[in-house]
C-alpha cells in the first residue's frame, strides 16, 4: 500500500435519491450520440465540497480516443459545460 498521493482527496457521499435514472440515461445517450463510432463511455457523479450541487460528468470516446466528448450537467440534466476533442 502507498500513501495517498492527493492530500486534498476527500470522498464525498452522494445521496442516490438525488440521481434521476432517466437523466443519467439521457445524458449518457446524448454524449455517445455526439461521437462517431463511440466505443466506450464513463459517468461520474460529483458533489462540490461543503454540500454543493450535484453534477454529472459523462465522457464518450471513440476506439482510438481521437473523438471524445465530455458533458458536465446539473442533477436535472441541463448541460453546463461541453468539451469536444
Amino acid at each position: 500500500m502507498r500513501p495517498n498521493e492527493y492530500p486534498d482527496y476527500l470522498p464525498r457521499p452522494i445521496d442516490l435519491d438525488d440521481l434521476d435514472p432517466a437523466v443519467v440515461v439521457d445524458l449518457t445517450e446524448d454524449a455517445i450520440g455526439r461521437v462517431a463510432a463511440a466505443r466506450s463511455f464513463s459517468l461520474r457523479a460529483e458533489v462540490e465540497p461543503g454540500g454543493g450541487e450535484l453534477q454529472l460528468v459523462v465522457e464518450a470516446r471513440s476506439d482510438d480516443y481521437d473523438d471524445t466528448v465530455t458533458l458536465t450537467a446539473d442533477g436535472a440534466g441541463r448541460v453546463l459545460e461541453e468539451s469536444v476533442g
